[in-house]
């Protein structure tokens, strides 16, 4: 085997490894998970948390209509102690038929939370999005995410809506960034 082909098998076991790694250090609990349709055209929309993973997010909701237009816009919110506020981390808004078409967003973080979102999930690739049943599975948020991340609480509120009108679905989690060990998990739980 020549030097070059080693020296990339090498590299591609350790990209694996700090991969492997990466998600093993961190994890991320959810504390609460609140959707609702103010929206005709979907119906049953739920969200749990769960239910044998903490980890883990499902999403199920129907569709009347095959929907061909809808904007997202999501904003991540982290707690600011010392003045007892709310610093917005991210504010952005994206339409939802284009990152289908070309699989593209400017802001990578939300591109890796979308591939995780669709990983396990009977989505249509393309607008108009599919009528009936649709579902998310084992939604895992860590997946793709850098290697260094703080420990913190979060916020993050996603509104799904049509564009010059009211209709809209809203999705708002709460959960924590934290370190994998089971003393961080407890301390967690008695702070809550």
């Amino acid at each position: 085997m020549s030097v070059v082909c080693r020296i990339l098998l090498l590299g591609c076991l350790l990209l694996t490894a700090l991969s492997a790694a990466r998600r093993a250090r961190y994890m991320v609990v959810w504390h609460s998970f609140d959707c609702s349709s103010h929206w005709a055209v979907y119906t049953n929309f739920t969200c749990r948390i769960g239910p044998e993973d903490m980890e883990k997010l499902n999403i199920n909701i129907t569709s009347m209509e095959p929907m061909s237009e809808m904007l997202c816009r999501y904003k991540v919110l982290v707690p600011r102690p010392t003045q007892n506020t709310e610093m917005v981390l991210f504010d952005s808004t994206f339409d939802v038929c284009q990152l289908l078409r070309e699989g593209v967003l400017k802001n990578k973080l939300a591109l890796t939370v979308y591939h995780n979102l669709i990983r396990d999930s009977n989505l249509s690739k393309q607008c108009p999005l599919n009528q009936g049943l649709i579902y998310f599975r084992n939604i895992s948020v860590m997946d793709g995410f850098p290697a260094f991340l703080p420990e913190t609480v979060f916020t993050l509120n996603i509104i799904i809506y049509m564009p010059n009108t009211t209709d809209r679905l809203d999705v708002n989690l709460k959960g924590s960034i934290v370190e994998s060990n089971r003393a961080r998990r407890k301390q967690l739980a008695l702070n809550l």
